[in-house]
């Protein structure tokens, strides 16, 4: 052997001729691989469907003569459906304690009459599972409620538990599910029986009868068909079965339980549709589909929505509108994956809803509106207006309770009648009523008897008041009326005194002798008179001022804008002035005519030109108003100073990061220093509201927030407010603020641990929920990550957790090779308010490229000095094969030998994320070095690898390259 080995590879033309038939003999080998493997494709794609342990199979047998992304894009093309098998009677036991439970239920349904827990809620098997929870704890309160003790009622409180239990999760739900097909798979043997007792043999027809009986019963088709064929078998019972293809058009009513066709559009005997467009993006379902296959919209809750707005109508036909109101945001929650205050969604089902639920919140809100008018006139008593008011609504809702109000109403009532009879009788005895008069309009406010009565002895008038002006307000005194029990009714007019208490504005009724106005307008003459009052009865006259009050004011929010030898001013002028004085002095003012005196052509800003660079200016701004008279009265006067100068640009570039969120949120703020001033950011738990507004006087700030500075580019603050907060950055310039746009940062939980996996046609995006996160905002866009919600060069969809919860991820269409930058943002209800996490944090992010596959080859490599003679640093480098995301990558060493898996050796290196902008780009890492050792690199999350679905291959470079000695 080994001489012929030697003649042949000392021959050149005997050693060409083996290495042909070596080639000739593998290609004819991959050839006949190549030719079983599309034998076996094409016997597994017999169905339509392939189970993914199949699918696997072909992978690991045909690896030499197809890849796996062939294999699945055949697949694909072919639409062949990619299932995972699962066997249902090893994965569900059913535990101790939930056996007797399940005896239990059969025995109450039995008493009831009833096939199933579904059957007993009146909703079909497709329905979402919170919304069966829901249906099951609303029939356990109704029942409770009524204290009813028969067997029924005690067998509806029972099943009703049952189903809380049951329908508690997902998991819970398969055990009922799965003890329901065991009593089905029971009866189907019995039928079996039944039909072959005679004759060892079923026949196409009665084959199809058994599978219908299964299928109205909530039996899935293949495993009904399974259950039968294997039962047959083991009871030697020959089969004949019809075709393939008429097995698989069956369909069960959800309504009736009919057996229909699956190409009817409608039950034949109920007429209940069988299909369902999917309202969020259109595609044609079945009935049986409990979620819609494309973007998971519960389109199985179609006829719980509709017995939803069945009872709504009838409630809101008996005007229960409360109730119709809390029925309807069931409907509302079993129909939507997105926020109430949505109207995107526009299907029939959506638009009676919404229709129905304006006339109930019509209906309620005058309901409401008219028990506060109740309770207000009840407490201000004004009783009668009240017994009016309850007699109406009684009227109109017979079934509202306002047996309190009404009981409250008549003692009032009453007393003030009882009183009303003694009053009557002093008067008749020459008596003095009025204070029995008064004392009944104090009970009761709106006794007509009493206010007439009273009404015929006025009391009598005050005296001497006086008006006294500080700042914004006018300080009213006056002497006492020498009636008793008395209040004092204030009257104010402009411009001419009141001649009687309608002429002019009632500003209060006080008790004592001196009133504060503290909202009178600047630049009016103001009159004032008093009024004494005894329970609404007026003096004939008042005290009255002789002259009127006139109060001035100075102008507000002075912006002093240095600009190139210029200065521009600007401010707020108070209400009413008639003109307004400016003076310029290159001093400080020491009189009121000091300086030189500017043109001011309107009443809100100036432009002061051909001024000095680098020389401070003052300015006095004068206001001056018309009196009661026509003279004119000036203001002390503001003054500012400035020096005029090229004015700073404003912060455009304000970036939000999270150091961190827990326990409490923690935000760095950065931005480019800017050229003049300082740097700073207002912090505002509202909106400021000052994207209309280009600068302030820095004082005015603190109006909007608070003012945060720290460092010249950048500051960290401490957030533990729940919500948004408002974050706008400015210039501190010459004490004015240069104001730019304002970010806000929501402070409450994100989402976390956001992965993507490319699986086919989609991305299956997975993440954590906050705990009781209800709904995210799902954001991406192909450029880069979407800077919020609202971004408009971003796509946003709204996503529920129960939505997220039927694949347990969230599956994004993906028809074009592209990038996908991906944000989710949390969004949380508290107190009817919505808050929309910002998604600022790592773990909220996520991005995939599906332009093409990405390979990483990469080496491990010593950097020489001085041509080779001294060692240089040991060196990792990676070489993607284009741009675009590089996923979290590790580089695990073992002494000795390569490793084989991730956890097979220690981590030398952990590399993040990294974003690559341009192809042929290499990553260079220093390593340390390790004797021995050889180092592998590999991706941190398994599931981004081609062969689990993924989109990355690492290609393994040879041992020399991977030696870290």
């Amino acid at each position: 052997m080994v001489k012929q080995i030697t003649q042949i590879m000392g021959e050149p033309e005997t050693r060409d001729k083996e290495q042909k038939e070596a080639i000739e003999n593998i290609a004819k080998a991959n050839q006949n691989l190549k030719q079983k493997f599309e034998e076996d494709f094409k016997l597994l794609t017999g169905k339509p469907y392939i189970l993914e342990a199949e699918v696997q199979q072909l992978i690991t047998q045909y690896t030499q003569v197809i890849t796996e992304s062939d294999i699945r894009n055949q697949l694909n093309n072919l639409s062949i459906e990619i299932k995972v098998k699962t066997n249902k009677s090893e994965d569900i036991k059913i535990s101790a304690t939930d056996k007797p439970k399940i005896i239990d239920i059969e025995k109450k349904l039995e008493l009831l009459k009833q096939e199933n827990l579904y059957t007993f809620l009146g909703l079909s098997r497709n329905t979402a599972t919170d919304q069966l929870l829901k249906q099951a704890s609303k029939k356990y309160e109704e029942i409770s409620k009524t204290g009813q003790a028969t067997a029924e009622a005690s067998a509806i409180k029972d099943l009703s538990g049952h189903a809380k239990t049951f329908f508690e999760n997902d998991e819970k739900r398969k055990i009922y599910d799965w003890s329901l097909s065991q009593q089905m798979f029971r009866s189907l043997e019995q039928n079996i029986e039944t039909i072959t007792r005679q004759e060892k043999k079923i026949h196409p027809n009665q084959f199809d009868q058994l599978l219908e009986l299964a299928i109205s019963r909530g039996v899935e088709n293949e495993e009904a068909k399974n259950h039968i064929i294997k039962y047959a078998e083991s009871k030697k019972i020959a089969v004949q079965m019809p075709t393939d293809e008429a097995i698989q058009k069956k369909i069960s009513c959800p309504k009736c339980q009919k057996i229909n066709q699956r190409e009817q559009n409608s039950c034949s005997n109920c007429g209940t549709s069988l299909k369902i467009k999917c309202p969020s993006c259109g595609l044609v379902s079945t009935v049986e589909d409990r979620a819609c296959s494309q973007c998971s919209f519960p389109i199985g809750n179609d006829l719980l929505v509709r017995d939803y707005l069945w009872e709504s109508q009838n409630l809101f036909n008996q005007k229960n509108y409360e109730q119709a109101t809390n029925t309807l945001i069931l409907a509302k929650q079993a129909w939507s994956t997105i926020s109430p205050s949505s109207s995107s969604l526009n299907d029939p089902l959506t638009q009676e809803i919404e229709r129905l639920k304006s006339e109930v919140e019509q209906k309620r809100q005058e309901l409401i509106n008219c028990r506060k008018e109740i309770n207000n006139a009840i407490d201000e008593r004004y009783f009668y207006q009240a017994k009016k008011l309850v007699k109406q609504i009684e009227i109109e809702v017979k079934s509202i309770d306002l047996s309190s109000e009404t009981r409250k109403i008549e003692a009032e009532i009453h007393k003030a009648e009882t009183e009303l009879i003694k009053a009557r009788n002093l008067e008749k005895k020459g008596g003095d009523p009025v204070d029995l008069y008064q004392n009944i309009l104090w009970i009761c406010k709106d006794c007509q008897p009493a206010k007439d009565a009273l009404a015929k002895t006025p009391p009598l008038a005050a005296s001497q008041l006086f008006a006294t002006p500080s700042n914004k307000i006018i300080h009213l005194s006056w002497q006492p009326s020498p009636s008793k029990k008395v209040t004092y009714t204030i009257v104010r007019q402009y411009n001419s005194p009141p001649i009687s208490s309608n002429d002019g504005e009632q500003l209060a009724t006080v008790s004592g002798t001196t009133y504060d106005d503290t909202k009178v307008e600047i630049g009016k003459p103001v009159f004032y008179a008093v009024y004494t009052n005894r329970e609404g009865v007026l003096a004939e006259h008042s005290a009255k001022l002789n002259k009127p009050i006139l109060l001035i004011g100075e102008v507000s929010n002075v912006i002093a804008q240095a600009m190139d030898k210029q200065v521009r001013l600007s401010w707020k002028s108070p209400d009413n002035v008639s003109k307004i004085y400016i003076y310029r002095s290159t001093q400080p003012f020491n009189n009121s005519n000091q300086g030189h005196k500017l043109e001011v052509i309107n009443n809100s800003n100036l432009l002061d030109k051909n001024l000095e660079n680098g020389k401070r200016y003052y300015y006095k701004i004068y206001t001056l108003f018309k009196n009661y008279d026509g003279q004119l009265v000036r203001s002390e006067g503001v003054i500012v100073n400035v020096i005029p100068e090229e004015p700073p640009k404003i912060i455009k570039d304000l970036e939000i990061n999270v150091i961190k969120t827990k326990p409490i949120c923690q935000l760095k703020l950065s931005w480019t220093s800017p050229s003049k001033g300082e740097g700073a950011v207002l912090q505002s738990d509202r909106f400021p509201n000052l994207n209309d507004i280009d600068l302030l006087p820095q004082g005015a700030l603190r109006e909007y927030g608070k003012l945060l500075q720290e460092n010249k580019n950048y500051l960290r603050t401490t957030i533990e407010k729940k919500g948004i907060i408002y974050f706008t950055p400015v210039v501190l310039f010459q004490k004015t603020a240069y104001i730019g746009k304002t970010k806000e940062y929501v402070n409450v939980d994100d989402v976390s641990n956001l992965k993507c996996q490319k699986q086919n046609t989609q991305i299956q995006v997975r993440w954590d929920w906050p705990e009781n996160c209800q709904q995210v905002i799902f954001s991406y866009s192909d450029r880069q990550f979407p800077s919020s919600y609202k971004d408009k060069n971003a796509t946003h969809i709204r996503v529920t957790k129960a939505q997220y919860n039927l694949k347990g991820y969230y599956p994004l269409k993906s028809n074009s090779e592209r990038d996908y930058f991906i944000v989710v943002h949390a969004v949380w209800n508290q107190n009817g308010q919505s808050f929309v996490a910002s998604g600022l944090s790592e773990s909220a992010r996520g991005s995939i490229s599906l332009l093409s596959n990405l390979t990483i080859n990469y080496k491990i490599s010593r950097k020489t000095k001085f041509f080779g003679l001294f060692k240089g640093k040991l060196l990792l480098t990676i070489s993607p094969s284009r741009k675009g995301e590089i996923p979290e990558l590790i580089l695990v060493y073992k002494k000795g030998g390569k490793p084989m898996k991730k956890n097979d050796g220690d981590i030398a290196l952990k590399i993040p994320s990294t974003i690559i902008h341009e192809d042929s780009t290499t990553l260079t890492y220093e390593l340390e070095e390790n004797n021995r050792c050889f180092g592998k690199l590999f991706l941190v999350n398994d599931n981004l690898y081609e062969s689990q679905g993924g989109y990355c291959r690492i290609n393994q470079p040879a041992s020399d390259n991977m030696e870290m000695f």
